[in-house]
């Protein structure tokens, strides 16, 4: 499993048609690993047992107050509770 986090500025650098190769080539040797996968949806089971979701924004406003209010952490601290 992965994740590739960026700025709008760096996203729209990158956004484009496969044509224009504008994408953030990477490569790993974790893709389609079945105990990746497992580990994955025992990490979802755990998010809803011990309900994660729920306890974000206290987390996210705690984080936000730390970074000092940056306005890209407020975006991606709004991104990450809208998933």
């Amino acid at each position: 499993m992965a994740a590739t986090l960026a700025t709008d500025e760096i996203w729209q650098a990158f956004l484009g048609t496969y044509a224009e190769s504008k994408t953030f080539y990477h490569g790993h040797t974790y893709g389609g690993n079945p105990l990746g996968a497992a580990a994955a949806l025992a990490t979802l089971d755990v998010f809803e047992e011990e309900r994660t979701l729920e306890t974000l924004p206290a987390k996210m406003a705690r984080l936000d107050e730390h970074l000092g209010g940056s306005p890209d952490c407020r975006t991606w601290a709004t991104s990450a509770a809208a998933a």
